[in-house]
């Protein structure tokens, strides 16, 4: 269980230390992407630890042009090439960071986890941003494809749908944490579902961009959890998806959960992350 002890004088001396040494790494970083040149920064496929296999080690390419080519299309893809650079550690240094992962998990008082798209690639679901050359099997992220107007081949996509996709190691790993006690709550970013797939309480995580699989009374505010993608609209802010609340005395429209562009985060998904992280900072200030 997760320790609820104060931390000594030496031990936040040695925490500070460690956040002031990866503050200076990310202002090296940026200081990396504000000097280089967009125009000769190339992605190359050289990095520290060699792929498990060949197929992994192939830069994804464009397919060879076929008929007429996909217009690009502006997106919300990273624009710039270095940025879109993908850093490997070493086996002994991803040894290293994970048993030091693992000990501030264990000697927190407090542990929020926060997850994004990355969790759900090794599931077979791609990501938005990776560029052309990412490493990862499900491709070149949606957003990126579409900037540069490329289709690849099906054969050159390992991906699943969100319905086919199953919660992957990582995602037990965080409920087993969170039954231990170690991990008291998850903010995601996700819209796969595959959190609450995995058995996670429903209490102990805020999905801030809505779950594909799940729609909501617009009268009542009942939600329902479907098996099938709820989502049935093609204009981006209508949410409305034909279906009508199973309460007879509601019978209200239900809308799917989904959050797009300029819309706002759900307020009740909200409030129960506000309150853990309000928790999170008075412990931190220790009152």
């Amino acid at each position: 269980m997760a320790s609820n002890s104060k931390k000594s004088p030496a031990s936040k001396t040695n925490i500070e230390a460690l956040f002031a040494q990866a503050d200076k790494d990310q202002k090296a970083l940026q200081r990396d992407y504000k000097n280089a040149s967009e125009k000769n920064s190339k992605i190359t496929s050289s990095r520290d630890v060699k792929p498990e296999s060949k197929s992994k080690g192939k830069p994804c390419k464009p397919p060879a042009a076929s008929g007429s080519k996909p217009k690009p299309k502006p997106g919300n893809n990273i624009s710039s090439e270095i940025e879109k650079k993908e850093y490997f550690d070493s086996e002994g240094t991803l040894v290293e960071k994970t048993m030091q992962l693992a000990k501030w998990i264990r000697e927190s008082n407090y542990c929020i986890m926060f997850t994004g798209a990355g969790l759900s690639t090794s599931t077979g679901i791609p990501d938005f941003r990776s560029g052309m050359n990412t490493v990862l099997p499900t491709g070149p992220g949606i957003w990126e494809r579409k900037a540069k107007g490329v289709q690849l081949p099906s054969q050159k996509k390992k991906t699943l749908s969100v319905l086919q996709a199953i919660p992957s190691p990582s995602h037990m790993a965080i409920v087993k944490l969170q039954e231990e006690g170690l991990v008291k709550f998850v903010v995601s970013q996700n819209t796969d579902g595959l959190h609450r797939r995995s058995g996670l309480d429903p209490a102990f995580l805020a999905e801030l961009h809505g779950n594909t699989n799940m729609e909501k009374c617009i009268k009542c505010g009942m939600k329902y959890m479907r098996d099938f993608r709820t989502r049935t609209s093609r204009e981006v802010h209508n949410h409305l998806t034909g279906r009508h609340c199973d309460d007879l005395h509601c019978g209200g429209h239900l809308v799917d959960s989904i959050i797009n562009f300029n819309e706002d985060l759900p307020e009740d998904e909200l409030e129960k992350d506000r309150a853990y992280v309000s928790i999170l900072q008075l412990i931190y200030l220790g009152i």
